[in-house]
């Protein structure tokens, strides 16, 4: 499984590259993108989702950043 590089290479970037390398031994390979639900949910959702957003919120420590959503077929 596949794993981000935080402020480096995507988790789609790190699949594919790793998918590449299978692929070039010989092997099949199926890229899928999964996530925990930390910082790579977005991404791994972005086949399905119609938008993003960004959002105004604030961190753990009460400073402001932007929060992303992303928005479904149906409008969740």
């Amino acid at each position: 499984m596949a794993q981000a590089f935080k402020e480096s290479l995507s988790l789609a970037t790190v699949a594919r590259a790793m998918a590449a390398g299978v692929r070039a031994a010989g092997a099949e390979a199926q890229v899928i993108l999964g996530s925990d639900g930390g910082d790579g949910l977005l991404p791994a959702l972005e086949p399905v989702l119609i938008r993003t957003t960004r959002h105004p919120g604030e961190d753990p420590l009460r400073r402001p950043i932007e929060v992303p959503a992303g928005w479904l077929g149906d409008g969740t």
